[in-house]
Formats: C-alpha cells, structure tokens, sequence
C-alpha cells in the first residue's frame, strides 16, 4: 500500500529535528505503515519507569479479529535503544494477564528485544537489506505471531467503590488582605509530597529583554540546523528512495506469493504422481504374479494327440533352434566378434547334438509310419 506524500512529508519533518537517525527511523516507520494497514502514526509523550517524559513517534493499531491493541514507541536514539511496545485489551473494563510476553503492565518482552542492541545498536542505514528483512518489520511479525500462538488471557477490572469520606473544613480567613500574597507549590513528577514542606516564595520574573534575546537566538539555532539537515538530505530524494522501497517490497511480497503458489503445485504434483507410481508398482507385482502362475503351466496347452507326437513336436522345434545357433553363429565368425576356436569347439557341439536329434526324429517318423516328403519335423 502507497502511503499518502503528505503523510510521509509530515513524518520526516516531525522525525528530522529530534531523533539522531532521522533517515532510518523514517524509513522503518513508513515501512510497516505500509506493510500494516491496520497500524497508524502520532506523536506523543512518552513516561517512562523512571518519570521522565518525551516527545515520541508512536505507532499504534488494533487486531480486529484478537480485539488486542498494539502499541510501539520509537525511542529519540533509535535504533540503539529498541522500541517500547504495549498491549492492551480494546474493551477499557477487561484487562489481559501476563504470559511469557506480556507483564502485569502490557509491556511486551521478547528475546528478539533483548538482543536488539547486539544486532542493531550499530546500524545506520538501509543500504544492502533488503525490505523483507527489515529489523522492525521483523519485530512486528514476532508480536503478531505471539499474540496468535499464545493469546493472553483476558480478565474483568475489578471495581470498587471507595468508602465516602467527608468533606473538609472550609479553609479559615484570617487574613482578609487582598494584597497579601499566597503562593501555591506545583507537583513534579513522583516528587514526593508532605505536609510538612516549607512553602518557596514565586521566583522573580525573568528580564524581558534577555528572554526575547533567548527566544530570538533559538530561533536562528533551529533555522540554520533545519536548513544545514534539509541541504545535506534533500526532502525529494528521501521520498523517491522511499518510493523505490515501497516498490521493491511490493514486488518481493508478490514474487514470494508467486513461489509459494508454485511450490503448492509442484506438491500436489509431486504427491500425483507417488500414488501413480504405487499404482503401476502393484501393476507389475500383478502381472509378475500372472506371468510366474501362467507360464510354467503353458506347454501343457501344446499336447499332441499321443506321447510320442509329443516328443516329436519337442524333436523338431530342438533341431530348428540348433539351425538357428548355427546360423548366428556364422554371422558371429564373419564379423569377427568370436574368436575361431571358440566358433569351432560350439559349431562341433551344436551339429553333433543336432545329428543326434535328427537320427531319433528319424526313428519316430519310421515308427508312426508318416511320410518324410511331408516334412512335419
């Protein structure tokens, strides 16, 4: 999703003056803001454990289908310091319990955290990472994972209704002066309070003039910083890098859907054609079967009508396939492929065994009484 230009205009203007790493942060922010439509940006005040409070980028969004509420801070130094991420329910009368993730206060802990200085702390620049493998876009993905792969759990907030104490005294009027000032202390942050405390008389007004010389010197200091920070970083070439981003996410994001498409049928494929090789596997182990029962019962289908034209049949198709011995034989010697005394020991063999068939073939025929021209052997 293309961000708004007025959007990412915004963003780096507010990100420029105050973090130390204004191009990275900028380009981290945007990116999951167009990875996540569902995330949105602001600037905030942030207190942290200690009381201390700062002007923040805050990036913030709801789960609809958890109904969890995500919120992540990017601290001014960052990505030295990592970001500080929250979660809360959406309902302000249901709080969620702590887990492996989240403590009692919503704050989300994770190893990838821990290690962000080690890995990170170090990085000035995008150049040579590739969008998918973005340090913050990865952060995103694990706080999403965890939150589908152990959802908190989810607890009414107990109310209670405190007992009513009775009003306090009216203050008494002792002293009627009009003139008479009264000075009043203001609170600070987890600035302890007693009744005992001494009351500090109001501090002088500061001189006019060296206030106006203050504010007139701040105003040159911030002019030149802006003005030296947009000359060596030109506002039009961080949009057209950051557009160059975007796109090249989106390309790598459909290439991915494309892969995982293509891997999806060379599996389907892959499982097709297992179950067409078991299927021609048990074919063959069939046919095997049917050839071993079949074939050594076949001569039985080639009986003659007495014994003996049996063994006749046997006689001549013997004496045929001994001519044929011979006949490859001959080819075998003319083309030099057997030595001669090899041909000559088979060829001997092969004609005495095949003299001997023909004179017991010649016995039978006698024996029958059938007729030689007719040649049945």
């Amino acid at each position: 999703m293309k961000l708004p230009d007025q959007l990412l205009l915004w963003l780096y203007r507010v990100i420029q003056p105050e973090y130390t790493n204004p191009v990275l942060c900028y380009q981290d922010i945007s990116l999951i803001l167009m990875c996540y439509s569902m995330l949105k940006v602001r600037t905030s005040v942030y207190t942290n454990q200690s009381g201390q409070s700062q002007l923040q980028i805050k990036v913030y969004g709801t789960f609809p289908s958890e109904a969890i509420n995500m919120v992540i801070w990017f601290p001014i130094s960052y990505p030295q310091i990592p970001p500080v991420i929250y979660i809360s329910h959406t309902d302000s009368n249901k709080h969620l319990s702590p887990n492996n993730y989240i403590d009692p206060s919503g704050r989300f802990y994770h190893p990838f955290l821990s290690n962000w200085s080690h890995n990170f702390a170090n990085d000035t620049t995008n150049e040579n990472i590739k969008p998918r493998d973005n340090r913050c876009l990865k952060l995103i993905k694990i706080v999403i994972q965890c939150i589908k792969e152990h959802p908190p759990g989810v607890k009414e907030n107990s109310q209670t209704v405190p007992s009513a104490h009775p009003l306090p005294p009216p203050p008494s009027k002792t002293n009627n002066d009009p003139t008479c000032p009264t000075t009043r202390r203001i609170q600070l942050f987890d600035e302890p309070t007693s009744p005992k405390l001494k009351q500090i008389p109001p501090l002088l007004p500061a001189n006019p003039n060296n206030l106006q010389l203050l504010q007139s010197i701040q105003k040159t200091l911030n002019s030149t910083i802006k003005l030296q920070l947009f000359d060596q970083i030109p506002l039009k070439e961080i949009i057209q890098t950051q557009n160059h981003l975007l796109q090249t996410t989106e390309s790598d994001l459909n290439s991915q859907n494309y892969l995982n498409y293509i891997e999806g049928k060379i599996l389907q494929d892959t499982q097709l054609v297992r179950g067409k090789i078991t299927e021609i596997s048990h074919l063959n182990g069939k046919l095997d079967h049917d050839l071993k029962s079949i074939l050594p019962h076949f001569d039985q289908c080639l009986i003659a009508e007495t014994p003996v034209y049996t063994q006749l049949y046997q006689l001549s198709t013997s004496i045929d396939a001994i001519s044929d011995l011979l006949y490859y034989l001959n080819k075998l010697h003319d083309k030099g492929k057997i030595r001669f005394d090899r041909y000559l020991k088979l060829v001997r063999q092969s004609a005495r065994e095949q003299c001997l068939l023909k004179q017991h073939l010649e016995k039978l025929v006698d024996i029958c009484s059938l007729d030689k021209a007719r040649g049945i052997w």
